[in-house]
């Protein structure tokens, strides 16, 4: 998967980031070691510590510089895959079974703050003052976006202005801080950090977005079920366009989700209806807006090879599959 979004040396440093990650976690309870270790292993686009490296290169900054950093951003985001897996109830992750499954949600919530925890000590905040603050003020909003997630399951009155609000905690940020995380480490040029921080945040929107588009796509090797997310109570913007049209159809969606899904056929029909009320067009126009925004904000950007990379990394993120 990576081969595909990225060059040979960003992939390169990708797997410097597993082993790194493999190593620090070889010195947890054994337990947490095998789990994290196959959570680490199971797949997964790696994006975030491949954004670390694409804005700290930019900039001039060297591998070694960067890999802790990258490192880092990945724990949180596996912690945040933890942590959505004990909302979901989910059972299976690309796969394998879920920690919550295996063991059950509170050592499932310990394992996943411990990466939390683990990836604000490995920042080192007496060398990275600046970006352990960031860090942690990210780290924060992360939390809240996963809060709003929770308080919104099965609410089919949510609007798109909320919904933004939540997947700008739940992906936006994350990926923002990681371009900014990777800038800090290699520049002083507030201009040059907050252009990478926008390029990262707009990029991230877009990712979710099309991330819930996918969900309702067929024949697609997602290791999950179509209309996944919609089941587990997760309103996304397709499904929230489809409720905002008043029509028989409209009522029929809300009554399928209302009741939370208990006949047989209501996810199938539910995916029908959304993708059947031009909602997944809608859904993808917004998604390239945000993906333009992105682009703009490389505008100012001098190093061209970086930038005509990270340009290429973004159609394909917003054009994918998978």
């Amino acid at each position: 998967m990576n081969d595909i979004l990225f060059p040979e040396k960003i992939n390169n440093d990708i797997k410097n980031v597993e082993n790194f990650i493999a190593q620090r976690l070889e010195l947890s309870n054994y337990k947490l070691k095998d789990n994290y270790l196959r959570l680490l292993f199971s797949g997964g686009k790696r994006i975030r510590p491949a954004f670390v490296f694409y804005s700290g290169q930019a900039f001039g900054g060297q591998t070694d510089t960067l890999l802790q950093m990258a490192s880092a951003v990945e724990l949180v985001h596996m912690s945040t895959l933890i942590h959505d897996d004990i909302i979901d109830h989910a059972t299976k992750r690309r796969g394998e079974e879920t920690l919550n499954a295996k063991h059950g949600d509170p050592w499932a919530l310990y394992a996943g703050n411990y990466l939390f925890a683990e990836a604000l000590e490995m920042i080192d905040s007496r060398k990275n003052p600046e970006i352990a603050g960031v860090m942690a003020e990210a780290a924060v909003k992360i939390v809240e976006g996963e809060l709003l997630q929770q308080l919104a399951l099965f609410d089919t009155s949510q609007t798109v202005r909320s919904y933004l609000k939540r997947i700008k905690g739940k992906t936006a940020l994350l990926l923002a801080l990681s371009c900014q995380i990777g800038a800090l480490a290699t520049t002083q040029n507030r201009d040059n950090i907050r252009l990478m921080y926008q390029y990262g945040y707009n990029l991230g929107m877009a990712f979710q977005i099309i991330d819930d588009i996918l969900d309702m796509e067929d024949g697609l090797d997602l290791n999950k079920t179509k209309g996944q997310d919609l089941l587990y109570g997760h309103i996304n913007l397709p499904a929230i366009f489809a409720l905002q049209k008043e029509s028989s159809e409209q009522r029929q969606l809300q009554a399928i989700i209302d009741r939370r899904f208990e006949n047989e056929n209501d996810l199938q029909e539910a995916v029908s209806i959304i993708k059947e009320s031009g909602a997944v067009a809608k859904a993808k126009q917004v998604a390239s807006s945000y993906s333009e925004k992105a682009k703009l904000s490389l505008e100012k950007l001098n190093n061209q090879s970086i930038k005509k990379e990270l340009l290429k990394v973004s159609d394909s993120l917003i054009e994918r599959n998978f």
